[in-house]
């Protein structure tokens, strides 16, 4: 009896022997398990905090930077602040200053005397002006209202012999045009011109752009040429002109500012109608301009025009001019044009004055 229980002494030791070690085995796998994520957890927690640090790294960057931005704008304010001052107070000078030339010139005016020399020079020429502008004077005329599909074809710096071509083709097509005419052409076939029922214009004596534009005096004195000239071919004095260079020019503010102002004034008053253009050609763009292209040109820049005045030249030159004009003539008849010539009561093609 005494061994039996002995026996289930030792046999429960065992036992719990056993489940001691069992206890001990799971305890480790436990701890283990633990120790594994709260490595896990402390990695994420370190990768957290480097988040965290590099986000508090990259805030504190841009704070940095709109704080930077915003020292530059309250400078860059200042700055501006400072030269809208320096803009007033200039300002206010100008005005100071304008103020006092304005007084000053007041004064002079009133109290200073011409140097006699320059006195007599200014009065010498506006005597030499007005006179000029007295012997060229001619009776005014009156304006007519433009006509529709009227087609006015003019020609300048001739004539030349291919205004010889010119008027015969005119004639063949029952056509009339105008022809502004310029001192050193063959003025010799004037008479022809005006008896075939063409118009004849005033282009220029000389043509010389420095020359007639340095005053009103040197281009009255190139009209009064060219002027002469004409009417002792026709026998009558001429009335239309064409600005060399037209109107528009700004050529002559090389020589003299304001000179195109002046004359687009002064010879209207004169008696003297002045004509522009609302279509070009295109012949005088090269030396030597590809028929077609003239035609082309003068065509499409009709189209939609209640009427034309279209620019060519009847140069020595011009023979691609020459060649252009019967299709021209063609296809503006087609277009429904009628032609007809310039007098001083047809209604002025005026472009903008630009001097």
């Amino acid at each position: 009896m005494i061994k039996f229980i002995t026996s289930k002494k030792i046999v429960l030791t065992w036992v719990l022997i056993a489940l001691l070690f069992l206890s001990v085995i799971t305890l480790g796998v436990v701890i283990n398990n633990k120790n594994d994520r709260i490595s896990k957890q402390s990695a994420q927690l370190e990768s957290a905090q480097k988040t965290i640090e590099e986000y508090s790294k990259t805030t504190k960057e841009i704070k940095e930077a709109q704080s930077k931005i915003q020292a530059e704008l309250e400078a860059a304010k200042e700055k501006n602040s400072q030269l809208e001052k320096k803009i007033d107070d200039l300002t206010k000078e100008n005005k100071k200053i304008k103020k006092k030339l304005n007084t000053s010139s007041q004064s002079n005016s009133s109290k200073k005397v011409l140097p006699l020399k320059n006195k007599t020079k200014t009065s010498t020429s506006n005597n030499k002006l007005n006179a000029l502008t007295k012997s060229l004077t001619l009776k005014k005329t009156a304006q007519k209202p433009m006509a529709n599909k009227v087609c006015y074809l003019t020609f300048d710096d001739g004539p030349s012999k291919n205004t010889t071509k010119i008027l015969d083709i005119l004639k063949k097509n029952k056509v009339k045009a105008t022809f502004f005419v310029i001192g050193t052409g063959n003025l010799d076939l004037l008479p022809r011109i005006k008896k075939e029922g063409h118009a004849i214009g005033l282009h220029s004596n000389s043509h010389d752009y420095k020359k007639i534009y340095s005053s009103p005096t040197a281009f009255l004195n190139d009209l009064s040429a060219i002027s002469k000239k004409v009417e002792k071919k026709i026998g009558i004095k001429v009335n239309i002109i064409r600005f060399p260079g037209g109107s528009d020019n700004l050529v002559s503010k090389k020589y003299k500012k304001g000179i195109m102002k002046d004359l687009t004034k002064r010879l209207p008053k004169m008696g003297y109608s002045y004509f522009d253009w609302n279509v070009v050609s295109g012949d005088a763009d090269r030396a030597l301009m590809p028929t077609k292209n003239i035609i082309n040109q003068s065509v499409n820049g009709a189209k939609n025009k209640k009427s034309v005045c279209l620019l060519m030249h009847d140069a020595s030159a011009k023979t691609t001019t020459v060649n252009a004009l019967p299709t021209i003539i063609k296809k503006y008849k087609a277009m429904g044009f009628k032609f007809d010539v310039i007098t001083a009561e047809t209604y002025g093609f005026h472009n903008k004055v630009n001097n």
